[in-house]
């Protein structure tokens, strides 16, 4: 089984530009799902349809925690 981690963030307006952002730092696969995207009928509200309804970043994790790249906490004494 792969390990994975599944967070919700809300970003008011700057959600596509987050995940792209983080996509360039994490590289793998980023799908974007935009409002205009799908099928709205019914809805309770009109969204923006260039709004992200759902994105989902995907990026291999590291095998074992000692393989992970590691730095120093900004602030933090060792």
């Amino acid at each position: 089984m792969t390990p994975s981690l599944a967070t919700y963030i809300a970003l008011p307006g700057t959600t596509a530009e987050a995940m792209e952002h983080w996509h360039d730092v994490f590289g793998g696969d980023l799908h974007i799902l935009r409002y205009g995207d799908m099928d709205l009928q019914g809805m309770p509200f009109e969204p923006d349809p260039q709004a992200v309804a759902h994105s989902t970043p995907t990026t291999p994790l590291p095998s074992s925690p000692r393989s992970a790249p590691t730095r120093p906490c900004p602030g933090r004494a060792r």
